[in-house]
């Protein structure tokens, strides 16, 4: 994904990316993924972990990251990877962002 976003986004900035693994990870893995977003240190932390697990994953952590907006990413990553990308599909993309962005901030 970081390939197709450098290629399509060329201006946009990429800290850090983690795969993180299919099954459940340990209290120390997790803590090691806090510590390497914090290093990144970016504005936005966009998580994919598929619903619920990345919506409990944020609620559980939100508080150990030291800045940026959180959000969870579903829809718009298939977006990104669409070969008919369209100013359609970003305007699309970018009010989806927005109400998830807007959600996270009045529950968390």
């Amino acid at each position: 994904m970081k390939r197709v976003i450098q290629k399509r986004f060329p201006e946009a900035k990429m800290a850090e990316m983690i795969s993180l693994p299919f099954r459940l990870f340990s209290e120390e893995e997790n803590k090691e993924f806090i510590q390497r977003i914090n290093e990144a240190n970016s504005d936005i932390i966009w998580v994919s972990l598929g619903a619920p697990k990345q919506e409990i994953w944020m609620y559980e952590n939100y508080k150990k990251l030291n800045r940026g907006i959180i959000a969870e990413v579903g829809r718009e990553a298939k977006l990104v990877y669409e070969e008919k990308y369209t100013a359609e599909s970003n305007y699309e993309m970018l009010i989806k962002i927005y109400q998830k962005v807007m959600a996270n901030r009045k529950t968390l």
